[in-house]
């Protein structure tokens, strides 16, 4: 992952909300920093965009930098990372390393994103900062329907006569889990049939065959 200092038009700057952590923007803060423009910039403290030139760090800088311009064209200076980086990944890092703390609802969405992505619990705790019990509630409605799908596979292929080793595989479960799973298979079947089976020899107008 590799940065360099960088000159940018303005208006060649991306906003993409879907990887940008920060739902909203602090209107003081953008007053603040149309302000010290010059301090910030004196200390290095510059915009950071993706390969794509997507923003990064720096959204009321960059809300500054536009209401100064006030439609002019304008060149501004940004550190640009590379292409190997996940923009997500190192947006949400970024914002929440220094500055104007993410929210809590911002927390709560990002940690849904990042799960969504295919990042552990674990990495989302380091990156956000968050505790465990908040990624669990955050992620929870996500879990549950992962857990719904993987059930239902399993249930196809254990139908279908595979085995549970087969299945762990598949699914990327332990053996053991399967096994346990599966067992309650055999059970929802017998509940099934027995259940069928009274309501058919229960039924009024039934006439046992001769």
């Amino acid at each position: 992952m590799n940065t360099q200092l960088v000159d940018i038009k303005l208006n060649e700057v991306v906003f993409d909300e879907t990887i940008y952590p920060r739902a909203k923007h602090d209107p003081a803060k953008v007053q603040e920093y149309l302000e010290n423009l010059k301090t910030i910039e004196d200390r290095g403290n510059y915009i950071s965009i993706d390969a794509q030139n997507r923003l990064l760090d720096g959204r009321h800088r960059h809300l500054a930098y536009i209401k100064l311009a006030d439609g002019a064209e304008r060149t501004i200076k940004a550190y640009q990372y590379d292409d190997s980086i996940d923009s997500r990944l190192v947006s949400i890092r970024l914002n929440s390393t220094h500055g104007q703390q993410l929210s809590t609802e911002d927390k709560r969405r990002d940690c849904i994103s990042l799960y969504s992505a295919g990042y552990t619990l674990e990495t989302i705790l380091a990156e956000l900062s968050i505790t465990y019990d908040f990624a669990q509630k955050s992620t929870k409605n996500i879990r549950d329907e992962e857990e719904k799908q993987r059930r239902e596979k399993m249930y196809d292929m254990w139908l279908a006569c595979y085995t549970d080793e087969e299945i762990a595989s598949k699914i990327e479960q332990s053996q053991s889990v399967v096994s346990r799973k599966t067992e309650t298979f055999v059970q929802i079947i017998e509940n099934n049939n027995l259940h069928k089976s009274r309501a058919f020899f229960m039924e009024e107008a039934f006439a046992p065959p001769v």
